[in-house]
């Protein structure tokens, strides 16, 4: 419902949210990351979430995949990262 509120009625606004459950901000332009409160990657979170990414290592986890991006490294790429159907799948929770 908040999530809702914000995309009908701040479109055209400048919104920071911190977010806790990264499926709400999947549509948002912009995100940054931070990392014991330092910037450590900024973009957008379908960029972010498609590359080797801390990012993506976060939205792994949210979902229950454990492994970090380091941690397969000779894993095959479609094996790391996210693709587009699970992506589509976060716009929708």
């Amino acid at each position: 419902m908040m999530q809702e509120a914000i995309r009908n009625n701040f479109s055209n606004h400048t919104v920071i949210c911190v977010a806790h459950k990264l499926h709400t901000i999947m549509d948002f332009d912009h995100v940054i990351v931070l990392d014991e409160g330092r910037i450590v990657e900024s973009g957008n979170p379908r960029s972010l979430a498609l590359s080797p990414s801390l990012f993506a290592n976060m939205l792994r986890a949210a979902n229950g995949d454990s492994r970090d991006f380091e941690a397969d490294v000779s894993q095959p790429q479609s094996a790391m990262f996210w693709d587009e159907a699970t992506l589509a799948g976060l716009w929708d929770r």
